[in-house]
C-alpha cells in the first residue's frame, strides 16, 4: 500500500485561481492573489489568500491526496469580500478533471466552509473564509 502527500499545493492553485475568469477579474487578473496577505499601505479592493490547512493523502494503490484548503477572500467591504468568496466557491465546485498550474490535477472538489470573519491582525478588515476539500494527483500521474 502506498500513500501520496503533495506538499505543494498552493502553488498550482494559485496558479489555477489566477486563470478562472470570475476569480482573475475581480483580483486585477490574478495579480492580488498571495500565500498570505500583502504588506503593503494601500489595500487593493479585493484580494485572495490561499493556504493548505489540513488533509491527508488517500489509503490505497492510488497516488491521490486529499488537502484541506482555505482560501481567505478580502475586500473593502462586506459585498466585495463576498463577492470574490462567492467567484470561488463556483469555482471549486465546478472542479473536475482540472489542471492546476503544472504539478497537479484536481480531481474533484468541494466547499466545505463559507464564513464571514472579518480579520483582526488586518484592523477587522472584510473577510469571507472559504474552505475546499479537493482530490488531487500528479498532473504526471
Amino acid at each position: 500500500m502506498t500513500t501520496t502527500l503533495y506538499p505543494e499545493v498552493e502553488g498550482p492553485i494559485k496558479a489555477w485561481c489566477k486563470t478562472v475568469p470570475s476569480i482573475a477579474d475581480l483580483t486585477a487578473a490574478g495579480r492580488y492573489v498571495y500565500f498570505s496577505a500583502p504588506d503593503v499601505a494601500e489595500r487593493p479592493a479585493q484580494w485572495l489568500t490561499i493556504r493548505r490547512i489540513g488533509g491527508a493523502p488517500l489509503l490505497g494503490n492510488t497516488p491521490l491526496d486529499q488537502p484541506l484548503v482555505t482560501f481567505q477572500c478580502y475586500g473593502r467591504t462586506r459585498l466585495l469580500a463576498s463577492q470574490l468568496a462567492e467567484a470561488v466557491a463556483n469555482a471549486i465546485q465546478a472542479v473536475e478533471q482540472t489542471p492546476m498550474g503544472d504539478t497537479l490535477v484536481a480531481l474533484q472538489a468541494q466547499v466545505t466552509l463559507w464564513l464571514f470573519q472579518p480579520d483582526p491582525t488586518l484592523d477587522d478588515f472584510p473577510r469571507v473564509v472559504v474552505d475546499a476539500l479537493l482530490v488531487v494527483r500528479s498532473s504526471t500521474a
